[in-house]
């Protein structure tokens, strides 16, 4: 390792080793409710104070995700903006944009495991990208519960502090309203005759890893379903092309990533709809996380920090039509309870879910194989 990023580590490390050591002196980490202080609007801990200055000193993050993601680079900039007036901080944004999240991860891990320093100082990702990456110790441990006390709670968090749940999505099958009289009322509906040629999916198949763990449906269910779906196939598109089933390109998108285009479409006035599956769906989580090899470690936790907060929750929703189902505010456990009001039962897909469910990664290997054959 060069003696310049030994240099980055020892400063990275000694920064969050400082931070919580200030969560024990002060006891801020601990012994405090949602009733007994609001969140971030109030004063913040000297955990925070300490960040804050560090970030100042850091002057730049360094974000990456899909345009089509969380809002893209827009929502990006509006929220450091209101980061930097929040916390009184001039950080300059520099957003690369990559569409796949596992495209990411690949680059962060290549830097990583070489010694160079992060080009995202902050990686959003799902269980299912996250599960390698947390083997190869790639994150900060942080005390986010000390830092934003009664706001982000001991639920949020996974992987010892090195995850920190941002917002929820939902896996279901998107369609078009007007393709057909009868609408679907379960992913089954889709192997129906009227349905084929008209259905997309994509060619990793998105959505089916989840229901391929046990006490979902299980990985021999699951494959017997994709292999029914495949006939009825008409293309393959990606996560981010809604507006294909929107003007009736495809009738059905079976299965949507996380079902955060569905309202956007929506408010223009596109006739699309959403069915979930009543006896197994997932419930999703998009996690930040802070790579130890990151150059702004400290501006990477204070946006983080942000975006769990009342306004930028609301922003997040406002514009990506994504919050966090685990605040009393979120619009999203609005709508899942609507959802779980109507019979439909809800498995929540977290880090640790994944870690117990070994047989996901096989079935799915299975189900790319077969989705292959039908693409030809």
């Amino acid at each position: 390792m060069s003696s310049a990023m030994t240099d980055t580590c020892f400063r990275i490390s000694a920064l969050f080793w400082f931070v919580r050591g200030l969560f024990g002196i002060l006891g801020l980490a601990v012994g405090l409710t949602a009733g007994s202080s609001l969140a971030l609007a109030q004063a913040d801990p000297p955990a925070v104070q300490a960040l804050i200055e560090q970030a100042k000193k850091e002057a730049t993050l360094r974000l990456s995700w899909g345009e089509a993601t969380l809002g893209g680079s827009g929502l990006a900039r509006q929220m450091v903006a209101r980061m930097n007036k929040r916390y009184g901080t001039n950080i300059e944004l520099r957003f690369t944009p990559i569409e796949a999240l596992a495209r990411i991860a690949s680059q962060l891990l290549v830097e990583f495991q070489s010694s160079q320093p992060a080009f995202s100082d902050l990686y959003m990702g799902t269980a299912a990208q996250l599960v390698p990456l947390l083997e190869r110790k790639m994150f900060l441990p942080i005390a986010w519960t000390g830092l934003a006390p009664g706001r982000i709670s001991a639920q949020m968090i996974d992987a010892d502090g090195a995850s920190l749940k941002v917002v929820t999505g939902l896996t279901g099958a998107l369609y078009n309203t007007d393709a057909l009289k009868q609408a679907p009322k379960d992913f089954f509906d889709f192997l129906k005759p009227e349905w084929k040629g008209k259905v997309a999916t994509t060619v990793f198949g998105a959505g089916f890893d989840g229901l391929a763990a046990n006490g979902m449906w299980g990985p021999e269910k699951t494959l017997q379903y994709v292999r029914d779906l495949a006939p009825q196939l008409g293309g393959f598109i990606n996560c981010t092309d809604t507006e294909r089933i929107a003007v009736n390109e495809f009738s059905a998108f079976v299965l949507d990533c996380v079902g955060d285009k569905l309202t956007i479409f929506q408010e223009k006035g596109a006739p699309l709809e959403m069915v979930l599956q009543p006896d197994a769906t997932a419930r999703r989580y998009f996690y930040f996380q802070v790579p130890r090899h990151a150059r702004s470690p400290a501006a990477a936790t204070l946006f983080a920090l942000f975006a769990h907060s009342v306004e930028g929750q609301k922003m997040l929703w406002d514009e990506a039509k994504l919050d966090l189902a685990l605040y009393p505010e979120s619009q999203m456990a609005k709508r899942i309870a609507k959802y779980e009001a109507a019979g439909v039962k809800f498995t929540d897909v977290t880090i640790p879910w994944w870690q117990a469910h070994p047989e996901i990664g096989p079935t799915v290997e299975q189900i790319v194989k077969i989705l292959a054959q039908a693409k030809r």
